[in-house]
């Protein structure tokens, strides 16, 4: 008998208006000993109206799970509007349905993305081995957080962020530890971060925190490091294949970083936390495919390392 019944693919993932999704929903359902529940029908829903997409023409769709409990949906079409939202996966005995996060994007690559707010938080001194960041305001629980962390002098274990569900997209090692995460399915306003090494005085942590509606969690391609060198400092190049995506990139300075960086035409810069020279980062919403890169630029010697990614 059916206990339980999950995502097990399928989300997040966002399409443009009227093409199908990529990936199939997959949705595992298990017994109360958690073993696989094969044939079991599961019931596939998108929104009746508004924002949405369709099975073959229907808001519903069943699907039988196989030997290893697994129900595969059929294809999913986005419809003609944009925006994100929820289709739920549900079987026979189970009251809480599993949940997809979808995003219909603009045709022509017209980001319908945008920054709801962002905050910052730095660790300096005290040798404790956590860092927070408190948002202004709770995230929207359909909105997807972007942490920018660095580490000056060391590298760093991040054992556990609190506040979302987190996933590392980028990291560069080469001088310090620069780091970008992303949180879906936002819980609070205070973001947490633990590493195993202490935030000390001659190697704090510093953190950025910047909520985003209207878009996924999914990278397009991979990000993009170098190790830096003297300024102005330029990223590797970022071939996108996504229309419309959140473009973003970050610099780790041992001096000349933080609030008193510049960065080139099209990026509009995110705040640093308050003392920093050494965590910068901005972002940009685009409307086409193309190879694109950051300049940035400073005071002192810089020994930057870079990331660039895109997010769909």
């Amino acid at each position: 008998m059916a206990a339980s019944i999950s995502a097990s693919a399928g989300t997040p993932q966002s399409t443009t208006v009227s093409t199908v999704f990529s990936t199939a929903l997959h949705a595992s359902v298990k017994d109360s000993y958690t073993n696989p529940v094969s044939g079991a029908t599961v019931t596939f829903t998108a929104p009746g109206s508004g924002t949405s997409a369709a099975f073959s023409g229907s808001a519903t769709a069943t699907a039988v799970t196989n030997s290893s409990g697994i129900a595969s949906a059929p294809a999913l079409t986005a419809n003609s509007q944009t925006g994100s939202y929820t289709v739920t996966a549900t079987v026979t005995g189970v009251s809480t349905p599993a949940n997809f996060a979808l995003t219909n994007a603009a045709a022509g690559g017209a980001s319908s993305a945008s920054l709801v707010q962002q905050a910052t938080g730095t660790n300096v001194g005290n040798n404790a081995n956590t860092l927070t960041v408190t948002l202004p305001q709770a995230p929207s629980n359909t909105d997807v957080l972007v942490l920018i962390f660095d580490q000056t002098g060391a590298s760093q274990t991040i054992t556990s962020i609190t506040g979302a569900t987190w996933t590392r997209v980028g990291q560069n090692t080469s001088g310090g530890d620069l780091e970008i995460w992303t949180g879906t399915s936002p819980s609070s306003s205070a973001i947490t971060i633990t590493g195993t090494n202490y935030f000390g005085i001659f190697q704090p942590g510093f953190a950025i925190v910047a909520e985003f509606s209207g878009m996924n969690a999914i990278l397009d391609g991979s990000a993009v490091t170098t190790a830096g060198g003297s300024w102005p400092v330029t990223t590797g190049a970022l071939a996108t294949t996504n229309a419309a995506d959140l473009l973003l990139t970050a610099v780790l300075s041992y001096n000349g970083g933080g609030f008193e960086a510049a960065v080139s035409s099209g990026w509009t810069l995110l705040a640093a936390p308050r003392g920093t020279f050494s965590l910068a980062a901005a972002y940009q919403f685009v409307n086409t495919t193309g190879s694109y890169a950051a300049t940035w630029n400073g005071n002192g010697t810089p020994q930057a390392p870079t990331i660039i990614l895109a997010l769909k």
